[in-house]
């Protein structure tokens, strides 16, 4: 079953604070630095990140 591509879901900003330990000022300053995945927008005032992205980064990032 590991051949099956995981159903990708949205994260939140506070979830994806919850999975990579940043705060709010550092995960934008590694999104405008290039280092991490940017949000998409869902509304008017809305953003989420693709968890498959989130994931990867952590990962290429040594987990961290």
């Amino acid at each position: 079953m590991s051949g099956i591509p995981k159903k990708d879901r949205f994260l939140t900003r506070a979830q994806v604070e919850q999975r990579t330990g940043l705060k709010r000022s550092a995960l934008y300053r590694k999104i405008r630095a290039g280092e991490f995945p940017a949000p998409f927008r869902v509304g008017r005032r809305a953003v989420r990140w693709s968890e498959r992205e989130v994931d990867l980064d952590r990962r290429g990032a040594g987990g961290s």
